[in-house]
């Protein structure tokens, strides 16, 4: 038999080779067959975290004002930075790349001015469930649900952290990516960045803040990071316990909700701003930079974040 291939030479090929080989193509290059869970390859369950503001009891709105001891304050800045977040501690929670977050943390903005461009109260990522998945061919859904029965009657707790972690805290902001780049949000690369920011002004013409970052930090000079951990780091730990129903957006339908993804977990924190300023009137004298370790409206501040249950 004579086969011509692209060239103008003959080549003698028996019958059956041809046939072995058509046969071998095209059962090689076919795709195979796929496993129940083949599908369900990435590396966790989806979820989405949502923060609104509360004030004495109700969601604050936009360029909404704030009653306070006699006087209608303002919100000018409104942001903070969060990270290492996990479900009971031990199921890690890795974040998306975007504008306002990286894997390791996420800026939060409040639209004071009800730009909504310039504003971000969400965060989006994955519980990491790739220690529990090897071997085991079960999907995302089958093992958060093993994770919230382990241990039955035992709550299920969101953690994270107020702050910037150290090691990126001091960085040049200048190379840094989003958020870090945001210079609003910096002091100096001995001190790092702001933790959270809270700017008001009254409409009697007073002018309240709230500025908390790492105190003590020592280095060479201002433009220098610190080799060692700073003397009052003032990175918040927070443990949220959630509600019984809080998994129930996995599975839901995008016609019942369309905001989200159908096998989503999407959890809504309170950010409670009166407990934040609890016992605290606020005033040029209560401001709190933290220019000094011993502030007294910072440490009340402070032992708010950490005693008052500002966020549920």
């Amino acid at each position: 038999m004579q086969t011509h291939i692209f060239t103008n030479s003959t080549i003698n090929t028996p019958k059956g080779i041809l046939i072995i080989a058509a046969l071998l193509l095209f059962f090689g290059c076919s795709p195979a067959p796929e496993s129940a869970h083949q599908a369900d390859i990435s590396p966790g369950q989806s979820i989405g975290i949502s923060f609104q503001p509360y004030f004495q009891g109700k969601a604050v709105q936009c360029g909404q004002t704030l009653s306070m001891h006699n006087e209608e304050w303002q919100i000018s800045e409104l942001a903070m930075f969060l990270h290492q977040f996990s479900l009971n501690n031990l199921y890690p929670i890795i974040l998306d790349d975007n504008d306002w977050q990286s894997q390791q943390l996420v800026l939060l903005r409040s639209p004071s001015d009800c730009q909504q461009l310039m504003s971000n109260l969400s965060l989006s990522g994955v519980i990491d469930l790739v220690d529990m998945r090897v071997g085991s061919g079960k999907s995302n859904r089958d093992l958060l649900n093993e994770v919230i029965n382990a241990d039955a009657g035992k709550p299920l707790t969101l953690s994270f952290k107020v702050g910037v972690p150290f090691e990126l805290n001091h960085q040049n902001p200048l190379l840094q990516a989003s958020p870090l780049n945001d210079s609003s949000m910096f002091w100096a690369w001995r001190n790092g960045y702001k933790f959270i920011r809270w700017d008001m002004q009254s409409k009697q013409g007073n002018s309240w803040s709230f500025h908390l970052g790492s105190v003590g930090c020592e280095s060479a000079a201002m433009v220098r990071a610190p080799k060692q951990a700073c003397a009052q780091p003032n990175v918040i730990p927070v443990e949220v316990v959630l509600p019984p129903n809080t998994i129930q957006a996995i599975g839901f339908h995008s016609s019942d909700h369309p905001d989200l993804n159908d096998d989503q977990i999407h959890i809504s924190l309170k950010l409670h701003l009166d407990k934040v300023i609890h016992q605290i009137i606020p005033s040029q004298e209560s401001t709190c930079m933290f220019s000094g370790i011993d502030n007294d409206s910072c440490k009340g501040l402070v032992n708010n974040l950490y005693e008052e249950g500002v966020f549920e």
